[in-house]
């Protein structure tokens, strides 16, 4: 129990700090609310890391079963049996990406315009360098 306190007062200065950035960039409440929501799944990804990063190293209660300490079990049995370590690796990678791609997907997709001035940004760079007569290489 007084790991989980720890995790908790290392996460709430970090939170904090998030609902300070949302209050200073943003004018009204629901924008506020917002940004705060877009920072929920990354929180979420770096507490699931470090709880499982506890009990890899073995700092986890043995009645409770996790993925990071059935990694540490099958470490030690890798050459005779590599699915102990194949499936919970797996299965972490794919909630920590699916949460990642969550916070993705609640960012702001940027606006039709942008798209356009940038895709005409880069084609004034590309056509800048090339060359229009051939007599331009000749020293």
């Amino acid at each position: 129990m007084e790991r989980a306190r720890d995790i908790i007062n290392v996460k709430i200065p970090i939170f904090a700090r998030i609902i300070a950035n949302a209050i200073r960039r943003e004018n009204n409440y629901f924008e506020i609310i917002k940004s705060i929501i877009k920072s929920i799944p990354l929180e979420i990804v770096f507490v699931i890391l470090l709880y499982q990063a506890l009990g890899f190293m073995g700092f986890s209660d043995p009645q409770v079963p996790q993925l990071g300490e059935t990694l540490n079990w099958g470490r030690s049995r890798l050459f005779s049996a590599i699915w102990a370590t194949i499936w919970p690796g797996l299965f972490l990678f794919i909630i920590t990406l699916s949460l990642i791609f969550l916070h993705e997907g609640l960012q702001a997709p940027a606006s039709h315009n942008t798209i356009l001035n940038l895709q005409s940004s880069q084609h004034h760079a590309e056509s800048d360098d090339v060359i229009e007569s051939p007599r331009e290489l000749i020293p």
